[in-house]
């Protein structure tokens, strides 16, 4: 199975996490976790199997509260059950966040992330917030009146008024809150009572059949001393509405690649990759990535000199395959004259590489006329501009610099980048670590007055801190309030000022509530964001 996958013969596999983390398919363009992880770090292995070629990829990850109960069963009869646990939770806590999850993970990793990434379903969809406290009290009302020994299933069949047999013959149905919750689903109140376990309102007891137990902070909402926020939940139904018009199927659209292809033409081209691929004994994406025979449908190359110049295609590649695919545009061409004719109008603007070595002096030049250009300093940028990758090739200022496409003919993406990357690191921010250590191990000085200090520190009491439930993270807030808290805007703009004026490394670890090696790392990646930015000289 795992041949014919890499093989393109098969386009889905589900499998285990063992046999999936085994997969090496560079083009993987989605992952689905149909269970909770147990920690973070394998949450961030198994999704790094999807978009290895550098292209846009997507993760799903489905859970419900079954998963939790499970998951929390094996580490605490582990051998490490407090650090399973706390593992776990911290899973659990970044399912549930309500802010940027990729600020999440790179803030878990000890990198630090000062926006949004514009992508995840919490920067697509924001939750709406709404005010909880009603619904939790009634909730904790049916675990109390219920005498704290039911689990969640039982407590929800309680609100809706469900005619349940052991309900009934328990008598929950002559208690108060008895049918208090009917105009909710079922669905909705498990989603919400998801969120009363992760905010700490109320307790699973694992070891009384997962019985619900109201903890000190729903018995404060219970006695209305405090009130609760909550997200809205989302609740994806497959049932069809009644008297409602079906909605016409729109055409499939690739919005995830920069070409308009013809499928007809791409369906002929991945054929004769999957033949050359099997005969060969190799992956399908080794003979051209998924995006070479897209820009090749684009292009619609009928000769040597334009067929090269389409990524990924190397000399070899071209003297291996090349001939085999140029037949079959060109009788898919002779077939649509009108294909054709688009087709020698994008050729003209192609522009044709030139072979050039790779050294420190031909890097500096890439370098210097980046600067001069006032593009960011950034050795990704520079290593798509000099394969004309797919993805800056829409861009006239790009293809117009000197060096564009000048490595096309010589060099794979993750190969080139590589090579770019210990230049820049040589000559633009490799001393790093050094100018950190040496900016703090200075004599310490203090620009900043009392009164403004005093200002910060408001500033900073003002940004809120998530709750965390964890209890190793508690430990550390006890010192670092903000502790395990992803950086805020305007928290890293205050950091700014700050450093600008003072080097006092204790004392902004202080005011900030973080760790000096929080403090160290935020001041590094200030640093490489300048270079990034090209605001050096």
């Amino acid at each position: 199975m795992q041949d014919e996958f890499s093989g393109d013969k098969i386009k889905l596999v589900i499998a285990t996490i063992a046999f999936g983390m085994g997969i090496d398919k560079s083009d993987v363009r989605y992952i689905v976790h149909f269970n909770l992880p147990k920690t973070i770090e394998s949450y961030y292995q198994e999704i790094g199997r999807a978009g290895r070629d550098g292209q846009a990829a997507e993760t799903i990850l489905y859970y419900n509260l079954a998963d939790l109960i499970i998951l929390r069963k094996f580490a605490e009869e582990s051998e490490q059950s407090e650090y399973n646990i706390e593992k776990l939770r911290f899973m659990q806590q970044y399912c549930e966040a309500s802010h940027c999850r990729r600020k999440i993970l790179i803030n878990y990793f000890n990198e630090a992330m000062s926006h949004d990434c514009n992508y995840c379903d919490v920067c697509e969809n924001p939750p709406k917030f709404i005010d909880g406290t009603v619904l939790a009290q009634k909730v904790l009302s049916a675990i109390v009146r219920s005498g704290q020994q039911e689990a969640s299933t039982m407590i929800i069949n309680i609100l809706r008024g469900s005619n349940n047999k052991e309900l009934i013959q328990k008598n929950y149905d002559r208690i108060k809150t008895f049918g208090a919750g009917r105009d909710l689903s079922y669905e909705i109140w498990q989603a919400y009572i998801l969120q009363f376990i992760q905010l700490g309102v109320i307790e699973p007891a694992y070891d009384e059949n997962f019985a619900l137990k109201v903890g000190n902070f729903g018995n404060e909402i219970l006695q209305g001393k405090r009130e609760i926020q909550l997200t809205t939940p989302e609740i994806y139904s497959t049932k069809k509405k009644k008297n409602t018009v079906e909605k016409k199927e729109l055409p499939e659209k690739d919005v995830r690649s920069p070409f308009e292809y013809n499928k007809i033409l791409y369906e002929a081209l991945s054929d004769k990759r999957k033949e050359i691929a099997a005969n060969l004994k190799l992956p399908a994406f080794i003979v051209f990535t998924n995006n070479s025979l897209k820009e090749m449908c684009e292009k619609m190359p009928q000769d040597e000199q334009v067929f090269r110049s389409i990524s990924g295609v190397s000399h070899n590649k071209f003297l291996q395959y090349g001939q085999e695919f140029i037949e079959i545009i060109n009788a898919f061409a002779q077939s649509n004259p009108q294909k054709k004719q688009i087709k020698e109008v994008r050729i003209n603007s192609t522009k044709t590489p030139k072979n050039i070595e790779l050294s420190d002096e031909f890097l500096g030049q890439v370098l210097n006329e980046m600067r001069s250009n006032k593009m960011p300093l950034s050795h990704v940028l520079a290593t798509k501009i000099l394969l004309d990758h797919h993805t800056i090739q829409s861009d006239p200022n790009l293809r117009s610099l000197s060096f564009h496409g000048s490595m096309k003919e010589n060099y794979k993406y993750n190969e080139l980048l590589k090579l770019v990357k210990q230049f820049y690191t040589k000559h633009i921010y490799s001393n790093l670590d050094e100018e950190v250590q040496q900016y703090f191990s200075k004599q310490k000085f203090n620009h900043i007055s009392d009164s403004r200090w005093a200002s910060i520190q408001n500033q900073i009491d003002q940004i809120p801190i998530e709750e965390n439930q964890a209890e190793y993270i508690k430990e550390f807030r006890l010192k670092h309030k903000r502790s395990h808290c992803p950086w805020t805007q305007d928290e890293l703009d205050i950091f700014k000022e700050i450093i600008e004026s003072c080097n006092d490394l204790p004392l902004i670890s202080q005011v900030l509530g973080r760790s000096e090696g929080s403090i160290m790392a935020a001041y590094k990646n200030e640093l490489k964001l300048k270079f990034l930015a090209n605001q050096t000289d």
